[in-house]
């Protein structure tokens, strides 16, 4: 979290703890991409796909100034520690 925060970088995880690490370093301001699929989702080509598909089409509309922002099959929510977009 701390290098990503020096770095002006984005997370990107299939870990759900980043929830609670994001949580507990919001001053850090870092944002994160959690990859919450499911089943035959969770493989490589399928996840690629939907994080592709994420990052051209929902990504340009979101502000990342630390966000945790949930990706699953068919939607993303944002959180940005206090409250909750969708």
């Amino acid at each position: 979290m701390r290098v990503a925060h020096s770095e002006k970088r984005i997370i990107i995880t299939r870990d759900s703890d980043f929830l609670n690490i994001f949580m507990s370093m919001r001053y850090l301001q870092v944002s994160v991409i959690y990859l919450k699929l499911s089943g035959e989702s969770r493989r490589n080509p399928e996840l690629l796909e939907r994080l592709t598909r994420f990052l051209e089409l929902d990504a340009p509309s979101v502000q990342f100034e630390s966000v945790f922002v949930t990706v699953t099959e068919h939607e993303f929510q944002i959180d940005r520690g206090w409250r909750v977009f969708k």
